[in-house]
């Protein structure tokens, strides 16, 4: 049974944090509250955020590279107006180049509203939903019985 922590920022409609607090088998930090927390005590680390302009939000890439040396196993969860799994690959790249391993990365349609957006009243509304939910939720589940 592994032990994981998430660490998260949602903003605008807080997709990402109603994901991410809907288990309970998971260690939950907001990106702030990390600060002294010893990463090296899980797992995995997952890391959780909108994706803005085709990336995490930038207080995740600099809580990565700040705590580089207490990771190794990390995954990704993302919302995005678009639902796109090539975000997650995208990431899941660049992360590896600093010598982390990527297990693997979940992501849902997530309400948006951000730029053109707008002016249409957004995307994706009502996501994520219930579904998207339990599918986060037996993501999570594997993940915890993972063999690493």
């Amino acid at each position: 049974m592994n032990k994981i922590a998430i660490i998260y920022i949602s903003t605008h409609h807080n997709n990402t944090q109603r994901l991410v607090a809907s288990c309970d088998n998971v260690d939950i930090y907001k990106f702030n509250e990390i600060q002294d927390i010893d990463l090296t005590k899980y797992d995995l680390v997952g890391f959780a955020s909108g994706i803005y302009f085709g990336k995490f939000h930038k207080a995740i890439y600099e809580i990565i590279n700040n705590h580089l040396s207490q990771l190794h196993n990390i995954f990704l969860v993302y919302t995005s107006g678009s639902g796109l799994k090539s975000y997650g690959k995208k990431q899941s790249k660049k992360l590896r180049q600093l010598g982390l391993n990527v297990i693997t990365f979940y992501s849902c349609k997530g309400y948006d509203t951000y730029g053109p957006w707008k002016l249409f009243g957004g995307v994706a509304k009502n996501h994520p939903n219930d579904i998207d939910i339990n599918n986060y939720r037996l993501f999570i589940d594997k993940l915890v019985d993972l063999e690493l």
